[in-house]
């Protein structure tokens, strides 16, 4: 009795089985046949579901439940097979990105390589960059012409190689020993040349944005805080162009202009005004040495001479001993003559220096955070 009830069932189970194998329910199919004790039919409908599948992801879950599923090892085995050029579908679309994801490529390379499925072994390995392997499977595949195809490529890769390492070689031996310009030449012909290399034009636009420009930069000359300026007219105050503090100094409370054989200064309509031995200033006064300007009731700027040029020194307010430092020519800083060249600042040694450890003779275009040191001075370009 038992064995008709059983049979009974298994009848139901397989007829419900293929009513649902007939409308597509692959995974109520698949269970009821294992129910009714049709392990293969359940691992036909599980691998043809996976065949039929809309996307990899969903294939792979047929392909696991496969086997689980499966009555012997010929049936895993192909489970198995399938699975792996699955995986390596998979990362063709997207290359992996972590051990995890080279481990389980490796093994389904090395699964689909045992079972003689050698150009989708091959595929796995070009992924992976394994290109022995890959070599080794194309010619076991018979693939002659896949294997020089590859070959080829393979050159074509290296060559590019060693042509973008010649580039970043080329610009950091530029870039140490102080030609800056020729360093962003350098790299700059490989990106327009290779618009993908996203990582190589980061690296040129961050050293570009490092370079001196717009006439000024601020610097330690033997570590005393100096601002250079390159370019007139120049305002000064808390937010000017050169930033000096002081409870009555106004955002841009004066201005550094040229005058008749010499510069000048003149109040900029702030609100405290500017004084010359305490009288207000109601027009540009020419730089005296010696001469004291304050600006407000608690900052005072002093003119002197600095090394052969026109400057301005903080002597009393939260700045004092900040000097501001006029290049209008060309100046002999203590370390070599200073310019600048359409905005950026050029430093010509008056010998040998060493910038940032490197030993320099050549002109030196100024980037922010380099250092120069002399025989006895040190230049110090603050980022």
């Amino acid at each position: 009795m038992s064995g008709f009830w059983s049979k009974l069932f298994r009848s139901r189970s397989e007829a419900e089985a293929e009513r649902a194998e007939v409308e597509g329910r692959f995974d109520d199919a698949a269970r009821l046949y294992v129910e009714a004790g049709q392990r293969d039919e359940a691992f036909r409908v599980l691998i043809q579901a996976a065949e039929g599948a809309e996307s990899l992801s969903r294939r792979r879950d047929y392909l696991a439940r496969a086997i689980t599923v499966a009555r012997t090892e010929a049936q895993r085995d192909t489970a198995r097979g399938t699975m792996a050029r699955v995986i390596v579908a998979e990362y063709e679309a997207r290359p992996p990105t972590s051990d995890d994801d080279r481990t389980r490529l490796f093994e389904a390379a090395s699964d689909l390589e045992k079972t003689g499925q050698f150009r989708e072994a091959a595929t796995a390995f070009k992924v992976l960059g394994e290109r022995e392997s890959m070599e080794r499977c194309l010619v076991s595949a018979g693939d002659i012409e896949g294997f020089e195809r590859e070959a080829t490529e393979a050159q074509s890769q290296d060559r590019q190689r060693l042509r973008r390492r010649g580039a970043l070689d080329a610009f950091e031996e530029c870039w140490v020993t102080g030609d800056r310009e020729g360093a962003i030449a350098a790299i700059d012909a490989w990106v327009r040349e290779h618009t993908e290399d996203h990582e190589a034009r980061a690296l040129v636009d961050e050293r570009r944005s490092t370079l001196v420009d717009r006439w000024r930069f601020d610097a330690k000359f033997d570590g005393a805080l100096v601002s250079i300026i390159g370019s007139l007219p120049c305002t000064l105050g808390r937010e000017a162009d050169v930033i000096i503090r002081g409870a009555g100094v106004s955002r841009e409370h004066c201005v550094v202009e040229r005058g008749l054989g010499s510069l000048q200064l003149r109040d900029n309509g702030s609100r405290n005004g500017t004084t010359l031995r305490g009288l207000a200033m109601t027009g540009a006064v020419a730089f005296e040495e010696g001469a004291q300007f304050a600006l407000g009731p608690d900052l005072v700027l002093e003119a002197q001479t600095f090394q052969g040029a026109p400057s301005l020194v903080v002597v009393r307010g939260m700045d004092r001993g900040k000097r501001v430092v006029f290049v209008l020519d060309r100046w002999k800083s203590p370390l070599g003559t200073l310019e600048f060249r359409a905005g950026r600042a050029v430093l010509t040694p008056d010998g040998a220096v060493k910038l940032t450890g490197q030993r320099v003779v050549a002109p030196i275009v100024l980037a922010r955070g380099d250092r120069i040191d002399g025989a006895a001075n040190t230049i110090e370009v603050l980022r």
